[in-house]
């Protein structure tokens, strides 16, 4: 089976957070997974109206990306980048960055390829065409949370060159490795 990864827009959104949803609804371990809804997928897909020409990103608040097969036409999975810039939320505050690294970072947010689809290496062909967006960009740094046990999504980290920096607890108390790409 083949796929072509294309860009994603607000109006994704919907089809995106299905996906999510999906992906979630067949997990074994729901805590290993936070789910994105719409709107906050339509939010990081809308570009910001007013925005600091000095930050990477391109007064984006993030990107997305989709897996769609060739022969149907079928969205199997989805990526989404967001852009957190010096804001409380970036992950960069966890692992000491200062707020001019945590301006240079990107957060890998969101992954999901739905079953039928999974072992086409979906994950890693979405994450790294984000990354080649990003460092065009100009980001300097990519940071990425997952479970300690989802051996699977960390290894995809791990085989893109991400590092874990630290685990600790994030979203509501759930257990997070957080990993960290430098792209200087």
């Amino acid at each position: 089976m083949d796929f072509r990864i294309e860009k994603a827009n607000a109006s994704d959104a919907e089809a995106i957070a299905a996906v999510i949803q999906k992906c979630y609804e067949k997990l074994e371990h729901k805590e290993w997974y936070i789910p994105d809804n719409a709107d906050y997928l339509r939010d990081v897909l809308t570009p910001a109206q007013v925005y600091d020409e000095t930050l990477p990103g391109r007064g984006n608040r993030g990107m997305g990306y989709k897996a769609v097969s060739v022969d149907k036409g079928d969205l199997a999975g989805i990526f989404i980048a967001a852009f957190p810039g010096d804001s409380p939320k970036s992950m960069g505050y966890d692992i000491g960055f200062d707020p001019e690294q945590c301006r240079m970072l990107a957060h890998m947010d969101s992954a999901a390829v739905l079953p039928r689809f999974r072992g086409f290496r979906l994950q890693y062909r979405l994450m790294s065409a984000a990354e080649e967006d990003l460092r065009c960009m100009g980001f300097h740094y990519l940071a990425a949370t997952v479970h300690p046990d989802n051996h699977a999504s960390k290894g995809t980290m791990l085989r893109l060159g991400y590092q874990v920096m630290t685990t600790k607890e994030k979203y509501n108390g759930n257990l997070r490795d957080i990993l960290l790409k430098s792209l200087l």
